[in-house]
């Protein structure tokens, strides 16, 4: 059965006889908002400029730092809101995570791409994290 845009099929039983088609109010539940607003949030993102959408965790560095471009090491991005003396690799634990063996959680709410991509560096007083290549797919 052909359906047009905003229109739904309801079917039953295993031959799928159709029950009835009629069509969607698109946006009208709670759900539909809160789809439509990860949707815009992505489609703003500001570290996808920078990173693969591919990367694990990218959405999160929006909201927890910002990005900088370094003369060496390119687009850097920083942490905000880390004690002066904050570290990667500090603040998290080291989990036996099947199939991949021994792995970082960080504890930042930011932590899991900048502990699995990329690496870390120190520029001047802070450290940055240096996410490589954006085109590149994460690995």
């Amino acid at each position: 059965m052909a359906l047009g845009a905003h229109q739904q099929l309801t079917v039953s039983g295993r031959q799928l006889a159709a029950v009835s088609g009629t069509a969607v109010r698109a946006g009208d539940d709670a759900f539909d908002r809160w789809v439509a607003e990860r949707d815009r949030l992505e489609d703003q993102s500001i570290s996808a400029r920078y990173v693969s959408r591919d990367m694990l965790g990218y959405q999160q560095l929006d909201r927890y730092g910002d990005w900088q471009t370094d003369p060496t090491y390119g687009n850097v991005w920083y942490p905000r809101s880390v004690d002066a003396d904050w570290a990667p690799y500090r603040d998290g634990q080291w989990v036996d995570i099947a199939p991949w063996g021994w792995t970082w959680i960080d504890a930042a709410p930011w932590g899991f791409a900048p502990s699995h991509y990329g690496r870390w560096a120190r520029i001047g007083p802070r450290w940055a994290w240096v996410p490589g290549r954006a085109n590149a797919r994460p690995v």
